[in-house]
This record gives C-alpha cells, structure tokens and sequence, in this order.
C-alpha cells in the first residue's frame, strides 16, 4: 500500500471561523468529504515547508513559517481514494489569521490539475457549523471539532495522535 507523507493546515480567522474545504473522489463523485487545506510533502521539504506551500497554493496565503504552529495533530489514516488504498501520514499545523474570515483573494491560488478536479468549494464555517456538518457528512479529520474546541483561541500545546482506518 502506498504511504504518503502529508501536512495539513487548521486556518482559524480573527473572527474564530475556520476554512475547510469540499471535494469529491473523482471516480465516485457520490463520496464526497470536507477536509482541511494541505498535501503531499515534497522530498527534500520538511512538513512546515509542505505546509507553507500548500496552503499558498490552495489559498493564495503565502505565511512566513512561525506562523504554522504545532502539530497539534499526528494522523495516520488508511482510505480509498479514487482507484487504490492509501495510507496518509500527517502532520497538522494551526495557523491564526490576523484578518476576518472572508479576506482571502481565491485568485490567487495554484491549484494542481488533480486538486482541481477534486475540490468542489472552500467554506469558512464555525465550530458550531462543523460540529452540525459532521453529523451528516464525513469531516476529516474525524475529531476536528475535539480539536478546535481546545485549540480556537490559542494553542494548548498538545499534539494529538489519531488513527483512522
């Protein structure tokens, strides 16, 4: 099974909303998954250079590195994604806008051809409004909500472990 190394980002906005993101498996567009801004890590990056350039190129944000604090989450996860199983190891870094919620210029984002194709839309939600998604719908990770609770305002210098399969 392939392993994939990955960073990921929880960007919280001065006004304490969060940006998730919207996809869909490309080859059953039926399952489809909210999830948090961030990849693959390159080679040669180390997982707060994967996530300074993921998150400039999902949201146009180009953040100096003390911004990425963490991790605040160790995730390995095993999942179906298009034709084959992959296990994903990542590593989750919280970021703190110092601007609202609604103060991202979408146009300047480099989105790959595959993300293209796989993210629907990008939405700044509150803590409330993920909790009430997840009831309906797959949130990634599967304790997010556990995790913005602690963490909404300032890091609590945890690292969490999860393992999902």
């Amino acid at each position: 099974m392939e392993v994939r190394l990955a960073s990921r980002i929880i960007l919280i906005s001065s006004d304490k909303y969060v940006l998730l993101m919207h996809g869909h498996d490309e080859v059953d567009i039926s399952y489809s998954w909210w999830f948090t801004v961030g990849g693959g890590k390159k080679e040669n990056e180390t997982y707060i250079e994967c996530a300074q350039r993921e998150l400039a190129e999902e949201t146009g944000l180009h953040l100096e590195k003390q911004c990425f604090i963490g991790p605040c989450i160790k995730r390995d996860a095993v999942f179906h994604f298009t034709t084959h199983d992959v296990r994903q190891r990542e590593y989750f870094f919280l970021v703190y806008l110092d601007s609202p919620h609604n103060d991202i210029d979408y146009y300047k984002r480099t989105l790959t051809e595959s993300e293209k194709k796989l993210i629907d839309r990008y939405e700044w939600l509150t803590l409330e409004e993920i909790e009430i998604l997840g009831r309906s719908e797959y949130v990634f990770p599967i304790n997010l909500v556990d995790i913005l609770r602690a963490n909404i305002h300032t890091w609590d210098g945890k690292c969490r472990k999860v393992h999902e399969k």
